[in-house]
């Protein structure tokens, strides 16, 4: 599965396919990535990807990555942000809700190589004013 969406030649397919990739340093070193993609109409943002380093969990990267994506849609006026969570990753679906998304049900979807996406669908609405503004 890895190689199927995480690869350099699958991360160079979405960059051409119009995903956005970002990197987060902290003293010199990568601690984590974020892969956003706009949809065709302009009204939603997807995080295709948010991972932060186990070295870098805990240190607020997570939210720092979120906060960005939150402002590229008001950057672009996009009024939603959502991403896909595996029901099963609890420690995540409770930190995307305590971060204000609303689980938008759930996702099952064969992605091949035998494997399905057992995911829900997380989905927040972006203010056009960033928090305390």
């Amino acid at each position: 599965m890895l190689a199927t969406f995480q690869s350099e030649q699958a991360i160079a397919g979405q960059i051409a396919g119009g995903y956005t990739y970002y990197l987060v340093t902290h003293d010199g070193q990568y601690v984590g990535y974020l892969a956003l993609v706009e949809n065709a109409d302009g009204t939603t943002l997807m995080i295709s990807k948010i991972y932060v380093t186990k070295a870098g969990r805990g240190g607020g990267f997570g939210r720092k990555l979120l906060d960005f994506a939150e402002d590229v849609c008001r950057e672009r006026q996009i009024p939603a942000l959502w991403l896909t969570v595996n029901k099963n990753n609890t420690g995540s679906v409770a930190w995307y809700t305590r971060m204000g998304f609303k689980n938008a049900g759930a996702i099952v979807q064969d992605i091949g190589a035998g494997f399905v996406m057992d995911d829900y669908r997380m989905e927040k609405t972006i203010s056009s004013h960033a928090p305390g503004v």
